[in-house]
């Protein structure tokens, strides 16, 4: 997880919620200081049982508070995954597709693995 990532979008959440890091504390039952630590510098990384407690409580998802999906909900597939020349292309056709197509090659992809 990037924590400047995850620092900001905690932030910009956060104001957009109109919730201090107190009354975050409060319905999480996170120490204040852990989260006054992660909305600061971040010299620590929160666990996951931190961030989908948080993710909740903003109601957001986990992707998005870490900086993996886009506003449309899109999970964001960055280099750093190291997919391969075909997996890009499989990534590329299958934004293409509309909802229902893509339901379809999912059931396909699906079926070919229960027969392996």
């Amino acid at each position: 997880m990037d924590k400047q990532v995850f620092n900001g979008n905690l932030r910009q959440i956060m104001d957009e919620n109109n919730i201090s890091q107190k009354q975050l504390s409060e319905r999480t039952g996170i120490p204040a200081s852990s989260i006054a630590s992660w909305y600061g510098k971040q010299s620590s990384s929160p666990s996951i049982e931190a961030v989908c407690k948080i993710a909740d409580v903003l109601n957001v998802t986990v992707d998005y508070l870490v900086g993996r999906e886009s506003e449309d909900g899109r999970i964001i597939i960055e280099e750093r995954e190291n997919l391969n020349v075909q997996e890009r292309e499989l990534v590329t056709e299958f934004r293409k597709l509309s909802v229902k197509k893509q339901s379809k090659v999912l059931g396909y992809i699906s079926a070919l693995s229960d027969s392996e």
